[in-house]
């Protein structure tokens, strides 16, 4: 079973422990995830609409990142099954190093859509 699936509930908690991800691996995760939230809320034509959602807490121990957005969902995939970028002149590049950053950690990247919404959950196990 993945950690994606294996999750419990959230617990309340004011501090999550975030100083075993080098500065540039959070960078790479956090840029690029907002970076796309933004741009697939672009799409959405009603204004009134447009809705980004970033949650980080601690399951366990789990670091677990959701981010949720509006968008006009065109998902294309390349043969691997990864996420392939529609933006112009991009190159998909972000979310390969987005990935490539949580696996480093031994994590996870789940993505979940629709027409209308795009859901990214990452979960990071956190080290003894």
């Amino acid at each position: 079973k993945s950690l994606c699936h294996s999750l419990g509930r959230p617990s309340r908690s004011d501090f999550v422990q975030l100083e075993f991800i080098d500065l540039y691996d959070l960078t790479t995760i956090l840029g690029n995830i907002f970076d796309n939230a933004i741009d697939g809320c672009k799409s959405v034509q009603d204004k009134l609409r447009r809705k980004v959602e970033f949650r980080l807490y601690q399951v366990g121990e789990n670091l677990v990142l959701y981010l949720f957005n509006t968008a006009k969902v065109n998902i294309q995939k390349e043969a691997s099954g990864q996420i392939k970028s529609t933006k112009e002149k991009h190159y998909g590049i972000g979310l390969k190093n987005v990935k490539s950053a949580i696996e480093k950690y031994g994590g996870e990247i789940k993505y979940d859509y629709s027409d209308n919404d795009f859901t990214l959950t990452i979960i990071i196990p956190i080290p003894d």
